[in-house]
């Protein structure tokens, strides 16, 4: 396939790498638009699981992911150091999905995150669809609970 900025005469130099293709695709069930409801998380040593309505919108591709997590009170103005900033958060990158243990799996790699992560902070869980546009999300170590819809 030609690509006419990688592959115009004398741009080798400025050449962008080859994006690794994960194994695809991700089953159809799964592509689209995602909106949490909410997450419950289970904190270590807490009988009491805490509840959070925090946005986040999840975008799957047949290959790629992009999640995006924002702080609904902070103004469209605020800059990196305002307060309520660092609670947002935003990665892509590849998406894996199977079974573990007879269960639904998914498992999202990221190839870029704002702000930054380890490139071993892997995000997976157990899968549980409720239907067709109501998805459970379980941590696979059972510390949270995600409600997501279309």
């Amino acid at each position: 396939m030609h690509h006419p900025i990688q592959d115009s005469p004398g741009r080798d130099a400025h050449r962008a790498p080859a994006l690794a293709i994960p194994s695809c695709p991700v089953p159809t069930a799964y592509q689209g638009v995602w909106r949490r409801d909410w997450i419950e998380s289970h904190p270590a040593g807490n009988l009491t699981p805490v509840r959070n309505g925090q946005p986040a919108i999840w975008f799957q591709s047949p290959c790629y992911h992009v999640d995006l997590r924002v702080n609904p009170a902070l103004p469209p103005s605020a800059r990196p150091g305002d307060a309520g900033f660092s609670q947002q958060m935003a990665f892509a990158g590849r998406t894996e999905v199977g079974t573990q243990h007879g269960r639904a799996h998914c498992r999202w790699v990221p190839d870029i995150a704002c702000p930054a992560r380890p490139v071993d902070d892997v995000d997976d869980g157990f899968m549980q669809f409720e239907s067709a546009t109501h998805l459970l999300e379980y941590g696979t170590d059972g510390s949270y609970v995600e409600s997501w819809r279309r």
